[in-house]
Formats: structure tokens, C-alpha cells, sequence
């Protein structure tokens, strides 16, 4: 279901989950920082599936986990493998790293 089709059935709460999550999604293809992958498959990922879980529409969240399950999978093997190859331009989630 597209925040569109949310809104209009007045789900303004599923609405707000799913912006907040898509916002994300451009800077996951756009980042130079290769470990932006791993930023967004380990805390925003958990962190929308925390807030859809709160939200408490099981159907929803079930339809949410079929339609990102298999693009999640295949992001968390290249943030994984780019992790281990100690690929990326910086620190976690486009913060300096330590030094």
C-alpha cells in the first residue's frame, strides 16, 4: 500500500511510519560512505519495524516484511561483505571515524 492509498483511508499514523522510513531510502544509493548500507539495514531498518510493530496492524506489517524481505537480504550481504572488506569512506551512519 503506497502513502497515498494510506492517506486516503486515513491511516495517517502508517502514513507517517512509512515516510519517515522512504525519506532514508535515496541516501542509501547515493552515499559515498559505503557504510551507509550497513546504517540503514541495522538501526532504520529496526527502527521502522519497531515502529510498525507498535502501531500494532499485524496484516500491515506482514505485507511490509514480504514486500522488503528480499531487498533487505541483499543489502545486509553487501553491507556485510563491504563491512569485512573494509570498504567505505568513513565512519558509521556519515559520522567521522575515530582516529
Amino acid at each position: 500500500m503506497s502513502i497515498r492509498e494510506l492517506a486516503y483511508a486515513g491511516k495517517t499514523a502508517l502514513c507517517e511510519i512509512e515516510a519517515d522510513h522512504l525519506h532514508n531510502i535515496p541516501s542509501v544509493f547515493n552515499e559515498a560512505n559505503e557504510a551507509r548500507h550497513h546504517c540503514y539495514i541495522v538501526p532504520e531498518r529496526k527502527h521502522y519495524l519497531e515502529k510498525l510493530k507498535a502501531h500494532g496492524d499485524a496484516e500491515y506489517l506482514g505485507e511490509r516484511m514480504m514486500l522488503y524481505g528480499d531487498p533487505w537480504k541483499v543489502l545486509a550481504t553487501v553491507a556485510r561483505d563491504e563491512l569485512l572488506g573494509g570498504a567505505g569512506g568513513g565512519g558509521m551512519c556519515g559520522k567521522p571515524a575515530a582516529g
